[in-house]
């Protein structure tokens, strides 16, 4: 594959034709991209590519297969269902099957349910246990609890997880939430995860609060807490649109802890709480020269320990108090990326509006990983507070400008609620016209509500969707 030739992949068009390419990479990534970008019309050929047995590989998996799958899974439309279905008994990718009962998961249908028990019950070896047992607490499916039973007593700590979830939605005995609040605390960081999202799609505000005091990234909590969240507030509500009741005060602080956790950058990976483990440079000499101290602090950000990336933090929020040029200099010449996100934490706590271009710009990354994600929420925040401090108006009629665009067109729902919170924040007219614009066309639950909140406060005529108080 010639370089560059993904990055032609960037419309519903292009990546419908680069699905007939020859090149299984670039077959994939076509995939990839119709899925992510939720193209309707691709559902068709998602299918034929879901049924495509030309690219298999050595151990006999079909990643392009899979991949479709996914994809048809973020596209929602039910009319897939059947042929997702059908891949777990023409096919014995393993894989495959679990990328496709999850999807299944997503679409929500109960027409998928006898299916899967028949292929619960099936002697095919190696089943994804926990995606069916997962899949069976979402349908409610308490007809298999015999056959669920042995699994609290496996191997894997997370279907362990999956099967006490399971359990407590059906019986509400709190042993079995206790089993997952218990793996919340496992050696292993994806056993971890794994928990945080089993108590996502069974908890109450209650019985998930371990969910924000625990280890994992903030990425994880956010989406725990987002599920959570959204099932609380709409649990007596049939449209969203119509929702006239204030939100409790528990609710408010959950949503101020989302707001907490969209502004984080450092704890977005699996990074360990404790001990670095890298070697600690010597910040006895702290205040020696400025780029001893550029040094020290770009080392303590490649760490994978937290406490010694917030101290590279520190260090370079000082700098930033002495000049601004000191940040953006490091910055232009920076290539890592977690050098990089600390970078723009630093800017996007210091209120500077000379940092303004610099955020704006991190906003219009396209995502090519995790880390980018997290840059751009944290950016988006930091402009909502150099827009409320800065006395220059062109600076904040710029920022505004581009919080209009994020806060209704990338595909990131908490990158939206970020700008929704910034410009909660700058809260002048132009913001005030942003936020009713995105207020009529988002469709994200959490997103909307937290658009109101920030309306509320300077347009009583949203009082009927929000609640009554305010957010810390």
């Amino acid at each position: 594959m010639q370089p560059g030739l993904l990055s032609l992949i960037n419309s519903e068009q292009s990546a419908l034709a680069a699905l007939e390419s020859n090149d299984p990479s670039i077959r994939y990534h076509a995939a990839w991209w119709l899925g992510k970008n939720r193209a309707k019309n691709s559902v068709p050929a998602l299918i034929r590519c879901l049924h495509d047995r030309g690219e298999e590989t050595s151990t006999g998996g079909f990643p392009l297969r899979r991949q479709a799958a996914r994809s048809l899974g973020l596209i929602g439309d039910k009319s897939c269902i059947g042929e997702l279905v059908k891949t777990l008994a023409t096919s014995n990718d393993i894989q495959l099957h679990e990328a496709s009962i999850r999807s299944l998961i997503n679409l929500g249908s109960q027409k998928c349910v006898d299916p899967l028990i028949n292929y619960f019950n099936s002697n095919v070896r190696e089943k994804p246990t926990e995606a069916l047992i997962e899949a069976f607490t979402r349908f409610q499916v308490w007809s298999v609890q015999d056959q669920i039973r042995p699994y609290f007593l496996d191997d894997s700590a997370r279907i362990q997880g999956a099967a006490s979830a399971y359990f407590f939605a059906c019986t509400s005995n709190k042993d079995y939430l206790k089993k997952i609040l218990s793996l919340l605390n496992h050696d292993n960081p994806f056993a971890r995860q794994a928990a945080a999202f089993d108590l996502a799609r069974v908890a109450t505000l209650d019985e998930g609060l371990a969910i924000q005091n625990a280890t994992l990234p903030n990425t994880i909590k956010m989406h725990a807490i987002k599920e959570i969240l959204t099932r609380s507030m709409t649990q007596n509500c049939v449209d969203f649109r119509n929702k006239s009741e204030s939100l409790s005060r528990q609710e408010q602080e959950w949503m101020t802890t989302l707001d907490q956790l969209v502004a984080e950058t450092m704890s977005g990976h699996l990074l360990n709480q404790e001990n670095p483990i890298a070697p600690s440079p010597d910040r006895s000499k702290e205040k020696n020269s400025i780029p001893f101290i550029l040094d020290d602090a770009v080392t303590l950000l490649k760490s994978r320990s937290l406490h010694d990336r917030e101290y590279g933090v520190k260090l370079l929020s000082d700098l930033s108090h002495q000049s601004p040029d000191i940040v953006l200099t490091l910055h232009q010449k920076e290539t890592d990326q977690d050098v990089i996100m600390g970078l723009i934490k630093v800017m996007a706590s210091t209120g500077c509006s000379e940092y303004a271009t610099v955020l704006m710009e991190a906003i219009g990354l396209e995502i090519a990983n995790h880390c980018q994600g997290n840059i751009r929420r944290v950016a988006a925040c930091g402009l909502g507070r150099i827009g409320s401090e800065t006395a220059e108006p062109l600076v904040c009629s710029q920022i505004v400008s581009k919080l209009t665009w994020t806060i209704v067109h990338p595909e990131d729902w908490g990158l939206r609620y970020g700008a929704a919170a910034a410009l909660d924040q700058i809260a002048n007219h132009e913001a005030q016209e942003s936020l009713n614009h995105a207020y009529e066309i988002e469709n994200d639950f959490v997103v909307k509500t937290r658009i109101g909140l920030a309306l509320f406060r300077t347009k009583p005529a949203h009082v009927n969707h929000v609640t009554q108080g305010s957010m810390s």
